[in-house]
């Protein structure tokens, strides 16, 4: 009995991470995901600045398009460190999220700290004032305080594991578009590639192995193990 339970444990855990993915893959292009894709977009954009301030630069601004397009503008610092931040950054908040998802009785907490972390974010980086950025930045900032105190312990912890996937998921889709299916414009990877004159295709396959090893050495944090 103690290994058939174990069995369909096992099995539910696998389940918790396919069944969102497959559902994330199959709508990737809908407008229902939209707001996930700029919430990450966000995180990427946190990702440079923390990596910045970590390095002894000084940020003054971070901007957000509704065409999910990002900038964080900065002086000093550690360029190769902060331009490598943002993509992988995004994978170590996802997979954040799921180890605090997984810990059900903080997430209340986590949630109202996180709204009250976007919300601060928001008035002191983002640019413009009253664009796009400020206005998504307050409303998810304000949204995440409120579920924290109102919404319970266990569908919070649904809530993060969903986004803590989406994240996971857009770091590894991001890079390829990005870079290795050539999407074009300006990217880290570009910038990396006129920093180092390493082209910017190896950096995206070194992201994406990259990431794929950091997904496969924290699956437990995945999966819920």
């Amino acid at each position: 009995m103690s290994a058939g339970r174990d069995v369909m444990r096992t099995v539910g855990r696998w389940l918790s991470v396919i069944v969102p993915v497959a559902v994330m893959m199959l709508f990737w292009n809908s407008p229902l995901l939209w707001p996930l894709k700029i919430f990450v977009v966000l995180l990427h954009e946190l990702s440079h600045l923390l990596a910045l301030v970590l390095t002894g630069g000084h940020p003054s601004a971070i901007s957000l398009s509704p065409e999910q397009g990002g900038l964080m503008v900065g002086t000093g610092g550690w360029r190769l460190l902060v331009l490598n931040a943002g993509y992988l950054g995004s994978l170590i908040w996802g997979l954040a999220l799921l180890a605090i998802a997984n810990r059900t009785r903080m997430v209340p907490i986590f949630l109202r700290v996180m709204g009250l972390g976007l919300g601060l974010a928001t008035v002191v980086w983002m640019r413009p004032v009253l664009g796009f950025g400020f206005f998504y930045g307050m409303a998810v900032g304000i949204l995440l305080f409120a579920l924290g105190a109102r919404i319970s312990a266990v569908a919070g912890a649904a809530l993060l594991r969903v986004v803590g996937l989406f994240s996971c998921l857009y770091a590894v889709i991001d890079i390829q578009l990005d870079v290795l299916t050539g999407r074009g414009g300006v990217s880290d990877a570009s910038m990396l590639a006129d920093l180092t004159h390493i082209p910017a295709m190896v950096w995206g396959v070194g992201w994406c192995l990259l990431a794929l090893t950091i997904l496969y050495l924290f699956r437990r944090t995945v999966v819920g193990g």
